[in-house]
């Protein structure tokens, strides 16, 4: 594989998570035993993990606030 290695890496073999290695100092790689297999990488950052649980904790709160506006108002008139 060319891509370079991070070690927000992942990989699966034949559905089997896998350890990524560094490979000749800077690409990814995995042990792959003899003979054919499906081999998958994925890569999610942390740091698109904690912005979907920011963007919904922020969602939650924005209709939490919109409730108890149109709630007041409703109790003002």
């Amino acid at each position: 594989m060319s891509d370079n290695y991070h070690p927000e890496w992942n990989a699966t073999i034949d559905g089997e998570e896998t350890e990524v290695y560094m490979a000749n100092y800077l690409w990814k790689g995995v042990f792959v035993p003899a003979g054919e297999h499906q081999i998958v990488f994925t890569f999610i950052p942390h740091e698109i993990l904690y912005s979907r649980w920011i963007s919904l904790c922020g969602f939650i709160l924005f209709a939490l606030l919109l409730g108890l506006i149109f709630i007041v108002e409703k109790r003002a008139a």
